[in-house]
């Protein structure tokens, strides 16, 4: 770790087992130890939806099994849709939208993917089953978000 530097030149003179190296005997010690190319995560696109109604924002359990599993969420959609395909998934599950508004991008990297995120707040009336609705308190102190959301739930409206 203080002789054969990634980063420098190796330090041949001062290693005790410069003797036996095969690198040092080629004179390849330059190119030891070999970096190797990462490949790039493959990125997944999705649109990340911060809904409030009059009992507060809606967040709802990850499946049991796969990335996050179990963890709490905002509800999301695949990919990127439009706010017209947003508003109509939100009519189809029973909430009438009010008011929409984007949020920005946001990137979250795990270590075998990147998650390339769109969100959008929606005021909505209604309710769905299975969501849960929070205070904004409750959502920034009690309730355990993974990071990939954090993004969002920083951006939440403040002047709700």
């Amino acid at each position: 770790a203080l002789v054969c530097l990634p980063n420098g030149t190796p330090k041949c003179s001062f290693c005790p087992v410069s003797g036996f190296c095969a690198a040092f005997r080629d004179g390849s010690q330059a190119e030891i130890p070999r970096k190797t190319t990462r490949e790039r995560n493959p990125e997944e696109d999705w649109t990340v939806l911060v809904i409030q109604n009059d009992q507060g924002f809606a967040i709802r359990k990850r499946p049991t099994s796969g990335l996050l599993a179990g963890m709490w969420e905002f509800p999301n959609l695949p990919g990127e849709p439009d706010l017209d395909s947003i508003r109509r998934w939100g009519e189809s599950e029973g909430l009438r939208v009010i008011d929409m508004r984007p949020l920005g991008s946001y990137r979250h990297a795990f270590t075998h993917k990147t998650w390339v995120m769109t969100g959008y707040y929606l005021r909505v009336e209604g309710n769905k089953d299975g969501w849960v609705f929070v205070s904004p308190d409750r959502l920034r102190e009690e309730i355990a978000l993974p990071a990939a959301f954090w993004g969002f739930r920083d951006r939440m409206p403040q002047d709700l």
